[in-house]
């Protein structure tokens, strides 16, 4: 399946590239979903963009779950999964921050950018070594957050 999003109505769509068949989901409280990814149970999770959230879609059970990070009027817009260890990863554009999200724990730590106005958006995971790549759009940057033993 391929998953998408229409960011302009904060929908969510799966195309079966076999047949052809599109659904579309609406998750509550969603205006704009910008980012989404995958994890290693296949649930999709997303950035809601105006609604200072992420999200998870489980397919298995057809339900959603929303998270709200502890920064007021965040603006999740990128979002990655590391399906080593399950943490989900979004840039923070409002709070000019990397973040990262524990579905164990429930717990959000951020990481703030030393470059003010960062405006971090995109953001994806190097599956090898579990650093996590973002873009600095105003500041036309790239860096990336290592996490590790007293990193």
């Amino acid at each position: 399946m391929v998953w998408c999003s229409i960011q302009s109505i904060g929908w969510l769509v799966r195309l079966d590239p076999k047949t052809g068949d599109a659904k579309t989901f609406d998750p509550p409280g969603t205006t704009s979903i910008k980012g989404i990814d995958i994890d290693g149970d296949d649930n999709i999770w997303f950035a809601e963009y105006w609604g200072s959230f992420i999200g998870k879609y489980d397919q298995h059970k057809g339900s959603f779950d929303t998270y709200t990070p502890p920064t007021p009027f965040a603006m999740p817009y990128g979002v990655t999964v590391n399906r080593k260890t399950g943490d989900v990863w979004y840039s923070d554009l409002n709070g000019n921050f990397v973040s990262k999200f524990s579905p164990a724990t429930g717990k959000f730590d951020e990481f703030p950018f030393p470059t003010p106005q960062a405006s971090p958006r995109f953001i994806g995971v190097d599956a090898k070594n579990g650093r996590v790549w973002f873009t600095e759009a105003m500041q036309d940057k790239v860096g990336y957050v290592e996490m590790g033993q007293g990193k």
